[in-house]
């Protein structure tokens, strides 16, 4: 497994569109992808249509404590046109 970080302090420099873009591009090279946006305002979730959303936030899915409904994780494929 490989993890690759997109960290910078500044806002506004694209790290969430490059995370987007690379997590796309990955996914249609047929890899395995987790992308994970931990910011306090996180808007990577508008790049993709989500099949579930943890009531808790981030912090509730990661620890297990979502809904066992919400911890279905679909494949992305395609998701760049």
């Amino acid at each position: 497994m490989q993890v690759m970080s997109i960290i910078s302090t500044k806002g506004g420099v694209g790290k969430t569109t490059i995370a987007a873009n690379l997590g796309g591009f990955m996914a249609d090279a047929d890899l395995r992808v987790l992308l994970l946006d931990l910011d306090v305002q996180p808007t990577l979730s508008s790049y993709y249509d989500l099949a579930s959303r943890a009531p808790g936030g981030h912090s509730s899915y990661i620890s297990g404590m979502a809904p066992p409904s919400t911890r279905d994780i679909q494949p992305l494929r395609g998701v760049l046109a």
